[in-house]
């Protein structure tokens, strides 16, 4: 089934015969089919089938089937065709595939229609499996010989857009890691995974496919790569990938083999991956290499979400007048000093020039630079390196001086690297302190009208402002964390702020935090997804306060409204109305079913604990999730022992805080009165 226009259609047929074989569709993936539907020829099976109901939509004029037997989706047209003639039944299928050049904005591309049946007698010779008694076993084959390598390429391609990002899994062998999965981004959201092998516990880390150098600026292709690094060992004299982009360890060896000819970015990688027989003992089992790039122009049309009509434009007031320098910007922290700073390019002519500035003080506070729109990338760096950093005393860390690198544009000088940021230039200066340290920055930048001259928005005399660090913003520590979360494929973060990964084994129950004083246990149950059945997904929740039990649970769709789960809540096995609920104890429960543009929630608020589920609705595929995530909010501490997937990390941020003392109750956390989604 392809999406076309916000709807499903048939698109795809692969046939299984009653001997168990299977006959594929043998064209390939470029209809885009997004999900799989099994269904039979006919109902009730019986010996075979004579005829098979097709439904069908007219869509641009033409017949585009949507149900084929059993799978699909109802049409609003139906042809009982194909038909058989008396004593034959249906040995096959003809159908007809709609295909446009590459190029056509037809919604029709890739849809089947006109399926005639092939006929006849079923073989009882030839192909299929002879009748006759079977043959004595015969002994069981040799083993294979030790350390195979297969070295199998893959392909991940995105189907809209280009290659945005990775996620890299990185496999310990010999007490090292190497690269061994990937699951590729694309810019339009979607995700393309990895083809599952069983390699063993990998640990996922995220990077950009390529580097600032290999990323396009400008233009139509903007945002894409044209190369990407890989590093790599040499592993029993094979080449074993270590690093890809920023993601792994560095490798005794570099290749920047990867790369896209002259207008081409990459929008997906052919990877291989070693695959030795079951048991082999070899290191390079389940280890990359030979990484080959997909290149060419990103797709807009075929299975690229639907674009929305542009806003109307919007009438803006008249520039300002023309003035060729601007009053000079200033930031100063109000607590503490200038840590490091963030610096916005702009590109003109070819090259780039400072434009934007970003402070970052050592208290945390981030004074943002935001007197200006243009096109911006941004830059880190410390506010200073070397020589200009205080190494002793209580101002430990902070600045006394920095460099400013500069060149002449339109004889003027024009910026073009802060510390570590930007480029070399022609000249440099230094902005100093001689009482105190940095504790703020004053600059100028040159403002004139469009088409005024290409110093527009170019920084200049960067001005260090000193004294000793100032304390009137300081504020006390942050309170212990008291919230925690779980999202996706599940995902979690913990009450100390810590991150992990949690799949488990579809259809059963897991503790996600519990404690018996007070008594309260939440459990979660996971599924595969409909859309990524390889992955699970929190399905349903137990939540139980002393006796009272809330069960939340997403219902499958229903035939009315096939895409459509549905978000359901009981107490004590009786079913709660949407709207709010009060429940002895203090509790509440309220339900909040979904829809379109709007969340599935159900909130249950017991003082001492407050709990959402939460069912999502995608604006990207136009539907709700068929998964829950989970925001837990606690109130007050929980007893010992503590239980459950979030257990260590509660007990870290307990740590942390410390003993409490002259309240009523040992309480998390001071800050009561936090957003509770």
């Amino acid at each position: 089934m392809v999406v076309r226009n916000g709807k499903q259609y048939a698109s795809k047929i692969e046939l299984i015969c009653s001997d168990g074989s299977v006959v594929p569709d043998p064209v390939s993936s470029y209809v885009g089919v997004v999900r799989n539907a099994t269904g039979a020829v006919c109902s009730p099976l019986g010996n075979g089938c004579s005829t098979m109901p097709v439904q069908y939509d007219v869509l641009e004029g033409r017949e585009a089937d949507t149900q084929l037997g059993g799978a699909g989706r109802p049409g609003d047209n139906s042809k009982n065709t194909p038909r058989c003639p008396q004593g034959t039944v249906m040995l096959g299928l003809s159908p007809r595939r709609y295909s446009a050049t590459l190029g056509s904005n037809s919604v029709l591309t890739g849809i089947l229609n006109n399926i005639t049946a092939v006929c006849g007698v079923p073989k009882t010779t030839g192909v299929c499996a002879p009748k006759s008694p079977p043959p004595p076993k015969s002994p069981p084959p040799r083993p294979p010989p030790p350390n195979p390598i297969t070295n199998q390429p893959f392909q991940l391609k995105c189907p809209c857009g280009y290659a945005k990002s990775l996620t890299v899994g990185l496999l310990t062998r010999n007490g090292a890691e190497y690269a061994s999965r990937l699951t590729l981004t694309c810019s339009d959201g979607s995700v393309v995974h990895d083809p599952p092998v069983a390699v063993g516990t990998v640990r996922n880390v995220n990077t950009p496919v390529c580097n600032a150098s290999s990323l396009i600026q400008t233009g139509p292709l903007a945002g894409g790569c044209t190369a990407m690094t890989i590093q790599y060992n040499r592993v029993q004299g094979r080449e074993a990938d270590t690093k890809i982009s920023n993601a792994g360890r560095k490798g005794s060896y570099v290749k920047s083999t990867i790369k896209c000819p002259a207008g081409r970015i990459m929008l997906g990688l052919t990877p291989r991956r070693y695959s030795g027989a079951t048991g082999a003992e070899s290191v390079l089992n389940g280890i990359l290499n030979g990484i080959q790039a997909i290149c060419g122009v990103p797709s807009t049309t075929g299975v690229c979400t639907p674009k929305r009509p542009p806003p109307p434009p919007v009438k803006r007031p008249p520039p300002p007048a023309r003035t060729p320098l601007n009053t000079a910007v200033r930031k100063e922290c109000t607590c503490g000093y200038v840590s490091s700073l963030e610096v916005g390019f702009i590109n003109v002519g070819g090259k780039t020039y400072a434009s934007l500035m970003n402070v970052h003080c050592s208290s945390g506070e981030v004074l943002k630079d935001t007197t200006t729109t243009l096109p911006t990338t941004w830059q880190s760096t410390p506010a200073c390196v070397g020589a200009g950093k205080v190494a002793t005393g209580p101002n430990k860390g902070a600045c006394t001086f920095f460099t400013v690198r500069y060149e002449k544009l339109l004889n003027q000088e024009a910026d073009v690297g802060i510390v570590t940021a930007g480029r070399a230039g022609t000249a440099s200066y230094m902005p100093r302190c001689t009482n105190g340290v940095l504790i703020g920055l004053a600059f100028r930048r040159y403002s004139g009208g469009p088409g005024f001259n290409s110093l527009t928005g170019i920084m200049n005399t960067v001005v260090a402002v000193c004294g000793p660090p100032p304390t009137k913003g300081c504020r006390s520590p942050p309170p212990p964390a008291n919230k925690a979360r779980g999202w996706g494929d599940p995902h979690f973060e913990g009450f100390d702020g810590s991150r992990f990964e949690f799949h488990g084994t579809p259809g059963r129950f897991y503790e996600v935090i519990g404690s018996k004083s007070p008594a309260v246990s939440l459990t979660t149950r996971v599924e595969p997804s409909t859309r990524y059945p390889q992955n699970t997904f929190m399905r349903e929740y137990k939540l139980t306060i002393n006796s009272t039990l809330v069960d939340v649970i997403l219902l499958p769709p229903l035939p009315a409204n096939p895409a459509v789960w549905r978000i359901s809540a009981t107490v004590n096995t009786r079913s709660v109305a949407p709207g709010t609920t009060k429940l002895p104890g203090g509790i509440t429960v309220s339900l909040t079913p979904g829809g379109i543009g709007k969340f599935g929630t159900v909130k249950v608020d017991a003082g001492f604990i407050f709990v959402s589920m939460i069912q999502q609705w995608r604006p990207d595929r136009n539907e709700l999730a068929d998964f829950m995530d989970v925001n837990i909010v606690l109130r007050s501490r929980l007893g010992q022992p503590v239980t459950g997937l979030l257990a260590p990390s509660y007990n870290k941020a307990v740590a942390k805080a410390g003993p409490v003392s002259g309240a009523s109750g040992p309480v998390l956390s001071a800050g009561l009165n936090v957003p509770e989604a």
